[in-house]
């Protein structure tokens, strides 16, 4: 989508009275041996507004631990914060955080910050022995606009080298979870 200067959206193919677009940039760069920076941003220079901020700070050593850290804003074009609903201010944490060589913990937090609402929490469990694996997480999200949450709760048994039973919870962390990996 195009918008022109007073946040109107352009039919596409249509030129704006625009002369800069917005200037886009990422950088990503390794803090320590284990700590990972990345930032996003796009800024709108005529109006001298940044429509998209992302911040990530990763932590993950060869261990299986795993922590991410992340806050990110977006914005109408037209500058006017909460204009519409896709305007967001969001804290986001994840993390794998091995107990033991056979249990983890698994969680998240994403945070509406103006808003001061829960989006997701889920926390779970992870158990792995040489014949089977076992991940248990329940989950409570944001359903709608309207503020009502749903929960869930996920098991998911794994015999290795043979089958598995539950709900796939590997590809849900994967997706909930930035740099995510099963360990069985």
């Amino acid at each position: 989508m195009v918008f022109n200067p007073a946040g109107q959206l352009v039919p596409f193919g249509a030129t704006t009275d625009d002369p800069l677009g917005p200037i886009i940039g990422e950088a990503g760069m390794r803090i320590f041996n284990d700590w990972n920076l990345r930032s996003e941003i796009h800024w709108q220079p005529s109006e001298n507004i940044t429509e998209k901020l992302a911040l990530r700070l990763l932590y993950h050593p060869l261990d299986g631990r795993l922590l991410n850290l992340a806050y990110r804003v977006r914005r109408s074009p037209s500058g006017d914060f909460r204009r519409n609903p896709t305007d967001i201010e969001q804290s986001d944490i994840s993390f794998r955080w091995p107990l033991t060589p056979q249990w983890a913990l698994v969680g998240r937090w994403n945070y509406a910050v103006p808003e001061g609402k829960s989006l997701e929490i889920f926390g779970g469990i992870e158990y792995e022995s040489c014949c089977f694996g076992v991940r248990a997480v329940a989950r409570r999200f944001l359903n709608n606009l309207d503020g009502d949450h749903s929960t869930g709760v996920y098991l998911q048994v794994e015999l290795k080298g043979l089958a598995g039973i539950g709900k796939r919870t590997t590809e849900f962390l994967t997706q909930n979870i930035p740099g995510y990996e099963s360990e069985f």
